[in-house]
């Protein structure tokens, strides 16, 4: 289940949800959820690797994606004469460590609470 999911696109989160459904009223066990959320996150990383530009446990930009879009930037300034920085900005934002952790844990937390 969580392999043909992650193919269509169906987030995490939801692949938990139709494990809980088919254990109802009960828990389910744990090594289905295992088996499942494994099985999603191994297909989901070559199938988003593949056609996605986003980290699909954390929806946010992937390195190649973001290194992709610098190269295009660069290129397409110094094409017209003109520096990067003169119509575009980068900005980064490290997270502490504390955070990014906490981040992590509230999206397994959220899939596990829905």
């Amino acid at each position: 289940m969580g392999a043909s999911a992650a193919q269509l696109g169906v987030p995490l989160h939801e692949v938990l949800d139709h494990v809980e459904r088919a254990y109802a009223p009960n828990e389910p066990a744990a090594a289905a959820t295992r088996a499942a959320a494994v099985a999603w996150a191994e297909r989901a990383l070559i199938h988003h690797a593949d056609i996605a530009c986003e980290d699909p446990l954390t929806s946010l930009a992937t390195v190649p994606y973001v290194r992709t879009r610098l190269a295009e930037i660069y290129r397409g300034a110094e094409s017209v004469g003109r520096r990067a920085t003169d119509s575009s900005a980068l900005v980064v934002v490290e997270l502490p460590a504390a955070v990014a952790g906490s981040r992590a844990r509230g999206v397994v937390a959220g899939a596990r609470d829905r």
